[in-house]
C-alpha cells in the first residue's frame, strides 16, 4: 500500500513538471523566464549587477569564458562557454539572493566540422536545484527517475563543473 501511495505522488509530481513546463515553453530557456523567488534570474535583472568576466582553461579541449554576475557579494548568475572541437557548451547557472543554486540550463551546439562556425544541431537541457541536489531535469537526454544513480551522478557533475568554473576566477583575481 505504501508502495503504490510513493508511486502515485511521484506520477502526480512528474504530471504536474511536465504540464508547468509545458506551459512555460518559449524562444528562451526555461530558466530564464523568470521566477518570483529570484530563481531563475533573468537577462532584464543582469544590468543591476556587479559583472566579472575571465576566461577558463583546463576544464575543455579549446578552452572557454565565464561570466559573473553578483548582488552585492552573492552569486545569482554564471555565463560559462566550454569549447571543443566539434561544438561548444553554454551553461547558465542561476543562483537565489542566498546563493543557492536553483537552475542550471545546459546548451550544447554542434559543428559540422572541427572548428567550424556552423552549427548542425544544438541540445538544451534545464536542471533544477533544491538545496545542492537535482530535483528536476528536462531536455535532450533527460532521465525521468529522480533517485536513479545516473540522475543523481548529472546532477553531482552540474553543480562540481559550477564549482570548477568559480576556482578558476579565484585563481585570476589573485
Amino acid at each position: 500500500m505504501k508502495k503504490a501511495l510513493y508511486i502515485l505522488v511521484g506520477i502526480v509530481f512528474l504530471s504536474g513538471a511536465a504540464l508547468l513546463i509545458a506551459g512555460n515553453r518559449s524562444e528562451q530557456p526555461l530558466a530564464t523566464s523568470g521566477g518570483s523567488n529570484g530563481c531563475p534570474v533573468n537577462d532584464n535583472m543582469l544590468g543591476s549587477f556587479t559583472h566579472s568576466f575571465f576566461d577558463v582553461f583546463d576544464l575543455s579541449v579549446e578552452g572557454g569564458t565565464a561570466d559573473m554576475y553578483r548582488e552585492g557579494t552573492t552569486l545569482r548568475r554564471m555565463d560559462a562557454v566550454l569549447y571543443g572541437e566539434m561544438g561548444k557548451t553554454d551553461y547558465q547557472y542561476h543562483y537565489l539572493p542566498s546563493g543557492e543554486l536553483c537552475a542550471v540550463v545546459e546548451t550544447v551546439s554542434h559543428y559540422k566540422k572541427p572548428m567550424s562556425p556552423e552549427v548542425i544541431s544544438v541540445e538544451r537541457q534545464d536542471f533544477a536545484f533544491t538545496k545542492g541536489a537535482l530535483v528536476s531535469w528536462t531536455g535532450t537526454g533527460a532521465v525521468q527517475a529522480p533517485q536513479s544513480p545516473e540522475f543523481v551522478k548529472r546532477g553531482k557533475d552540474i553543480v562540481q563543473l559550477g564549482a570548477d568554473i568559480l576556482s578558476k576566477e579565484k585563481k585570476v583575481a589573485r
